[in-house]
């Protein structure tokens, strides 16, 4: 016989359920984007899957090539039925900024239908901000 639970311990149970499984979604869509968009890389950058701490979602961080200023865009796959594409945030380390991408006209973010349209997205971004770098 099951060992009876309070109504906050069952709540509390399915929502660590539900993390876990959003958590093993992210790992897969991330694992099979870094595959679909690696020969869409220019020369000598990186992009790499990671989870940046232990119980986070993964996510696919664009690195460009070494060009003076410390910036990375993340690619986050859709895990919830809130957000149904991918999502890109730049890094900018060196100034300490970071940030989504955004839909023209509005203060929403931009969402992916696929990880190689977010990719593209990135790294236009990423080149942009290297362009806009003091030398």
């Amino acid at each position: 016989m099951a060992e009876p639970v309070s109504l906050a311990e069952r709540e509390f149970r399915q929502r660590a359920a539900d993390n876990r499984r959003r958590i093993a979604l992210s790992a897969d869509l991330v694992g099979q984007a870094s595959a679909a968009v690696q020969d869409r890389l220019p020369e000598g950058w990186r992009a790499v899957a990671r989870q940046p701490v232990a119980g986070a979602l993964y996510s696919l961080e664009v690195e460009p090539a070494a060009v003076g200023i410390d910036v990375i865009a993340y690619l986050i796959p859709p895990t919830t039925v809130a957000c149904s594409g991918w999502l890109v945030r730049v890094h900018h380390r060196t100034l300490r900024v970071c940030f989504p991408l955004y839909c023209d006209g509005g203060a929403r973010a931009a969402e992916f239908a696929t990880a190689c349209d977010a990719f593209d997205a990135a790294v236009g971004a990423l080149r942009v901000e290297i362009a806009a770098a003091p030398r």
